[in-house]
């Protein structure tokens, strides 16, 4: 008679030629867990695999975008409290509108993700339910929190908005834009004035702050000859379901990027 240590074992072995790979990408495969009945996503710590060489040219120019608008990288701590020299970036949207585009940012970040979009609801967001989902932690993401972040708060510098690239800009658009705006709330004045020079000098786009009097904050606005550069940059990279943002100047869009293809 076997014991029950001889059981389990040839439980698990008869379960092994099923199991998934690990989600994380090392090639290995996951176990069947006997308490839940089911294979694991993930071998034990994969979750935590630096997968830093999967980073694209692709994801440093999304990844650039989206943290000058939603997305927040936090540093990774030791046991002991000091930083360990990576990072990881966390994405969060409203489910009202944005579900589709975090979504999309999912897909476009999977080769450094290896969790699922989680919904939940939040009584602070727009909608009063968001959808999240983090990267791994690498160090290519705390090389760019340090660029981008002063003492912990975001701070737009010169230097930083130079390595951003049209998709870059379309992301933080994506993100943090609509028909005639960019929600520059989170930055000073003067941090708007470098992105106004920057914008001027990089696409000659006429912007000018204006002041949210709702939250007593200021934003940027574009001048009206500047609308037509902004949804032109954007337009080609922006996910489907946020073009309802163009507004009334959607079908033009469409009929000339829809030619540009042909």
């Amino acid at each position: 008679m076997m014991t029950k240590k001889q059981q389990y074992q040839q439980l698990i072995s008869s379960k092994d030629p099923d199991a998934p790979f690990c989600a994380c990408g090392c090639g290995r495969k996951t176990k069947w867990s006997i308490r839940t009945k089911s294979y694991g996503r993930y071998l034990f710590n994969h979750h935590l695999q630096d997968l830093s060489d999967n980073w694209t040219d692709r994801i440093e120019q999304i990844v650039r975008g989206t943290v000058l608008g939603d997305g927040h990288i936090a540093p990774i701590k030791s046991r002991s409290g000091g930083e360990t020299g990576k990072a990881r970036l966390a994405i969060r949207h409203s489910t009202k509108r944005q579900a589709q585009y975090t979504e999309w940012l999912h897909r476009e970040l999977q080769p450094i993700t290896t969790s699922r979009i989680r919904t939940r609801p939040t009584p602070a967001a727009y909608g009063k339910e968001i959808s999240e989902f983090s990267t791994t932690s690498t160090k290519r993401l705390y090389e760019i929190r340090n660029e981008l972040y002063v003492n912990g708060v975001k701070t737009v510098t010169r230097a930083y908005l130079d390595g951003l690239t049209d998709l870059s800009f379309a992301v933080w658009w994506m993100d943090d834009g609509s028909t005639a705006t960019l929600s520059t709330h989170s930055f000073t004045e003067y941090e708007q004035q470098v992105i106004i020079k920057w914008a001027k000098e990089r696409y000659g786009m006429d912007m000018f702050v204006d002041m949210d009097r709702r939250v007593n904050l200021p934003y940027l606005r574009y001048h009206i000859n500047t609308i037509k550069i902004v949804h032109d940059i954007v337009f080609p990279h922006t996910e489907r379901s946020l073009w309802y943002k163009f507004g009334r100047h959607l079908p033009r869009l469409l009929e000339k990027f829809s030619a540009s293809a042909n």
